[in-house]
């Protein structure tokens, strides 16, 4: 290979000297070197190497088998990857942890073709579950074309698993947010033929006996989740206790590890989640790095005391180290798309009156940017539609004229139909794009139902992003989704919808791009680019082993990727049964 790049200098001999002080070889020598692989660095010029050296947690030399196998002493941990592809562990900059944790202790349903497959999962956890015990089933996005039966499921579809039990399944689709209720579930939240529908939700109902179905619409969810062990969204986490957020984001630390995320950043945490994510930290338990994101109304409130602000200066982002930082403050601007109410220059389809709305008044957007701006605080708005995309990328771009001597790295999270002026003003004030690529294969359908074939074929519009110079970096928002990066990767390179239908082919991007998404761009959103996202001398020592090489194989192939092995600091945070090197 002829290409060793090297960040200390080792040598393979009995001694060496450093400075006039004798040292041991092992003393030198990597603690772990991976050889006969193909290591895809995602460096500048996207290169491909043999084999990698790692010591005290950092990649210190990547290179040939020869040269790698030069540096190896007595004492170094030789992995042989037999061919394997290796690329930089992912960085998932859009999950709520400690919301997938809560649901991965319950049923998935990300990948179900048909309402028989959602209820033989669901008699798996009736079985493990005592009488009166919540059974709980959570999927991404259902639609009746999509599912074999042609229909949603009802409540008489769930009390065939379980009479003794409350079963509780939920999805999005083009009606909203729908949840399913059995019948002894509807009964523990009181619905019945005579609730009325509350404000923005829907009950739906027999129409021959105006019984409920099961089904519940957007709003109406609550009459359940009110009494449901598990919070609705995530903004509802502060009543779950401290120790049950604690036990969920172990579980779902353990779950990232197993799909090759070394790196994730929480959007909108509460403060008592930093305080679980700080409680683990301290015990050592965590094994991913994690960037948090504090919502802008907790900030917001210690903002208005006087004096208050004064008990942080030092606080803002980039606060922490590398294994747990805060990164942006957080704020929602507009809705969901699925839910009709992003706010948008068009209505929605048959809604001619509808155009969604914001959630809070540009004007109040504007101060709170500026606020932000300037404690220090980078910003990531939640906007969906192009009228709130555009309004909240000019009000970054006054804030970075008006101060822009702030280092701080803006984005706009999802950002699903920008404009030519956000992507022209974005590019230009270096306003980062936080993506969810699943979300054109879970929701794509969806979409054209409620936006017609034209503009939805313009939903998150990656390659548009990227020629127009905007840095993009992808994400999950698990558990709306599914949190396997693999599967945000196919998306964005194949565009294919649940049917299989490929939305909007010319915003489709190479592998390479899509890989970068989750690497190196993610780590520049969080100005962490020198220190990982890709594998590269005097880098943190994070990398994944694949079961196959995601540069070669079909696009259809990527979903199924399955990590081998996930390494952490020079650690190795999952070894799966199946790799023997």
């Amino acid at each position: 290979m002829g290409d060793l790049r090297v960040k200390v200098n080792l040598r393979r001999s009995e001694k060496c000297r450093l400075g006039n002080m004798p040292v041991k070889e092992e003393v030198l020598s990597p603690d772990m070197a991976l050889t006969n692989g193909k290591i895809v660095t995602v460096d500048e010029e996207f290169s491909i190497a043999e084999a990698v050296a790692i010591k005290d947690g950092r990649f210190i030399a990547v290179g040939s088998n020869e040269e790698i196998e030069q540096l190896v002493g007595p004492k170094t941990k030789v992995i042989n990857l037999k061919g394997r592809t290796v690329l930089p562990g992912l960085n998932d900059t859009h999950l709520h942890t400690a919301m997938v944790g809560l649901v991965l202790a319950h049923t998935q349903l990300f990948d179900v073709s048909s309402i028989k497959e959602i209820t033989e999962r669901l008699k798996r956890q009736v079985e493990r579950s005592r009488p009166g015990e919540w059974v709980f089933g959570k999927g991404d996005a259902w639609e009746p074309e999509t599912l074999k039966e042609r229909r949603f499921p009802r409540r008489e579809d769930l009390d065939q698993i379980s009479p003794e039990n409350p079963v509780v399944i939920t999805a999005y689709s083009s009606y909203g947010r729908i949840t399913v209720a059995n019948s002894y579930a509807l009964k523990a939240a009181g619905v019945t033929k005579e609730t009325p529908n509350p404000q923005d939700g829907r009950i739906d109902r027999d129409l021959e006996t105006g019984e409920p179905t099961g089904i519940l619409i957007d709003e109406a969810r609550r009459l359940i989740f009110e009494r449901f062990p598990i919070p609705a969204a995530s903004s509802e986490m502060d009543r779950v206790p401290l120790r049950a957020i604690e036990e969920a984001i172990l579980r779902a630390d353990r779950a990232f590890v197993k799909v090759g995320l070394t790196s994730a950043t929480d959007p909108y945490v509460l403060p008592h989640e930093i305080r679980a994510y700080q409680n683990l930290k301290s015990r050592g338990l965590l094994k991913v790095r994690y960037n948090l994101m504090p919502r802008i109304e907790a900030l917001k409130d210690v903002w208005s005391l006087k004096g208050a602000a004064s008990l942080i200066p030092g606080i803002y982002t980039g606060f922490g180290d590398e294994n747990l930082r805060i990164g942006c403050v957080k704020m929602l601007f507009d809705g969901g798309v699925m839910f009709k109410t992003a706010w948008m220059y068009k209505p929605y389809r048959g809604e001619p009156d509808n155009y969604g709305k914001p959630l809070m008044r540009p004007e109040e957007l504007e101060k709170l940017i500026l606020e932000a701006h300037r404690r220090g605080w980078s910003v990531g708005i939640h906007c969906t539609g192009e009228k709130a995309q555009d309004l909240a990328v000019q009000a970054l771009a006054e804030a970075i004229d008006e101060m822009p001597e702030i280092k701080v790295r803006h984005c706009i999270i999802h950002g699903y139909f920008p404009t030519e002026d956000s992507l022209k003003t974005m590019s230009r004030y270096g306003i980062i794009e936080a993506i969810q690529p699943k979300y054109i294969n879970s929701w794509g359908e969806s979409l054209i139902k409620n936006l017609g074939i034209e503009r939805a074929s313009r939903f998150k519009p990656i390659r548009s992003y990227l020629d127009a110079g905007v840095t993009v970096v992808g994400g999950s928002d698990a558990p709306v989704v599914s949190y396997n990066p693999f599967l945000g990767i196919y998306a964005a390179v194949t565009r294919r919808t649940q049917t299989g239908r490929v939305l909007g082919p010319e915003e489709r991007v190479t592998v390479e791009e899509a890989i970068k998404l989750f690497t190196i761009n993610a780590a520049y959103s969080t100005f962490e680019e020198d220190l990982k996202g890709s594998i590269e001398p005097g880098k943190l020592a994070d990398l994944i082993v694949l079961d196959r090489d995601i540069l070669t194989i079909p696009p259809e192939e990527i979903k199924r990727i399955k990590v081998l092995m996930t390494i952490i600091g020079g650690e190795i945070a999952y070894r799966a049964p199946t790799f023997k090197d």
